[in-house]
């Protein structure tokens, strides 16, 4: 429904032109309400989101509510440890941080957005774990302590670290049974943390050609982030020390039996997910996964909006972390991470067995530009109006937002005049043989410019 909006104006000189603002807050349809959000200091909730992927503008929104919410985290994560030994912990607000972002990129595709982090829940214990941590042992403090492990263990000089493993052997400094438990069962990032890492494990950005761990040419990292039966995770962070000490993350993935999810998740997960998907968090690794699924023998491929081929450069199966799943690399306007204009592909993977209701899965994506408003925003009105009468403007807000922000501009001819090259305070710093003002010519449809410009030169 669009509701037409009347903008009355009084005792405004000369205004020829209106200009306002759109402030975007989430749709009824989300678990987030608009109107209702907490007053500073208090802060956006971190969990039980959901999203409407085919309505641009809850994309929109729960990008610049949610996404956004969790942004600025350095200077919140309160770290109370040291690099000597002390494992610390951080803040409550910085472990919001951490499920709000997790939480963000799960309701983007379609899975629970209501999982928990640090929600003192005990480690996992296998039957064959080469060692074995006390059971009551969190995994928040294992994450922790294998974070610090990690960190203590990196020399600057040639890069090197042996703890940056998923099996860290027992003489490196700051071992311990808990933070091997937390290395084997989670992701690690080491040179980010907090919410930061979160959107790096989605992105996974190496290339498929790089010697490195399979978790990322498999997207292993997304692929447990996204896992639908998942309902528990933990984060284990330290903010680092310049160069010498980079920072860390450890997000414990796996879960235990009693931490499994008894809702039924989406037959597909997609990344990046069909629908509106912000270009910000988009990837040249794009992956389809379904619990049964038997990608073995199935095909992808893609088309622009034009019906065009995208070419693939690589395609990959594997069923090891998470569910089953089918990876590709892209590249090209495909793995864009900036567009002003919306740019849809079309995906058609197929071949696919095994226990899934469908041999064929297609779907489209549509990267956005989440800080650009598609709808029209045109103002309705009178060309100019007096001081005396005012005047009436009318314009349709777009869907979804709540507040609108309108502010009346008057408008004015102006001189400018750019004379910097001819102060006496100018520094030459071309060289001898290359002239300070270089004059040139550029013709437009309707008119011919002549430039002279100031070429490296600093002004005082």
């Amino acid at each position: 429904m669009q509701i037409n909006h009347t903008l009355k104006t009084q005792n405004l000189s000369l205004i020829r032109r209106l200009l306002f603002g759109i402030i975007f807050l989430p749709s009824l349809s989300s678990a987030w309400q608009p109107g209702t959000y907490p007053a500073p200091p208090q802060r956006m909730s971190s969990s039980g989101f959901s999203v409407n992927r085919a309505d641009r503008n809850d994309v929109v929104a729960f990008w610049h509510a949610v996404y956004q919410a969790s942004e600025g985290y350095e200077n919140r994560v309160g770290w109370s440890g040291n690099f000597s030994g002390d494992n610390g912990t951080t803040s409550t607000a910085f472990r919001d941080d951490v499920e709000r972002r997790l939480n963000y990129f799960r309701a983007m595709c379609g899975v629970s957005g209501d999982v928990g982090v640090n929600r003192n829940n005990p480690v996992v214990i296998d039957p064959n774990d080469r060692f074995v941590p006390a059971a009551s042992t969190l995994k928040s403090a294992a994450s922790q302590n294998a974070a610090l492990m990690i960190a203590r263990n990196y020399n600057p000089s040639n890069g090197n670290n042996p703890a940056l493993s998923h099996d860290p052997p027992r003489n490196v400094e700051g071992w311990s049974s808990s933070a091997w438990n937390a290395a084997a069962k989670g992701s690690f990032a080491f040179g980010l943390y907090g919410p930061g890492a979160i959107t790096e494990y989605m992105i996974e950005r190496i290339s498929s050609s790089a010697v490195t761990s399979a978790w990322n040419t498999d997207v292993g990292h997304r692929r447990w982030n996204l896992f639908p039966d998942a309902t528990n995770f933990a984060t284990g962070d330290q903010p680092g020390r310049g160069v010498n000490v980079p920072p860390t993350n450890v997000l414990y993935v796996i879960q235990s039996p009693s931490e499994i999810s008894e809702n039924p998740g989406p037959d597909f997960v997609a990344y990046p997910a069909a629908g509106f998907f912000p270009v910000g968090i988009n990837t040249p690794f794009w992956s389809l996964s379904a619990k049964g699924a038997d990608f073995s023998n199935a095909t992808v491929r893609m088309t622009d909006a034009a019906g065009n081929p995208v070419p693939i450069i690589a395609v990959r199966r594997n069923n090891a972390y998470g569910d089953p799943a089918i990876i590709w690399e892209v590249g090209g306007n495909a793995a864009a991470r900036f567009v002003l204009a919306d740019t849809r592909f079309d995906v058609f993977v197929s071949g696919i067995q095994g226990k899934v209701q469908v041999s064929d899965y297609n779907y489209s994506v549509t990267l956005i530009n989440p800080n650009l408003i598609m709808d029209d925003q045109s103002i309705v009105g009178d060309e100019s109006i007096s001081a005396s009468q005012g005047g009436a403007y009318r314009f349709t807000p777009p869907v979804g937002a709540e507040a609108v922000r309108v502010v009346a501009a008057k408008r004015e001819s102006k001189k400018l005049r750019f004379s910097a090259e001819s102060a006496s305070t100018v520094i030459d710093e071309t060289a001898p043989n290359y002239s300070l003002r270089v004059k040139s010519r550029e013709f437009c449809r309707l008119c011919k410019i002549e430039r002279q410009t100031i070429v490296s030169s600093h002004i005082s």
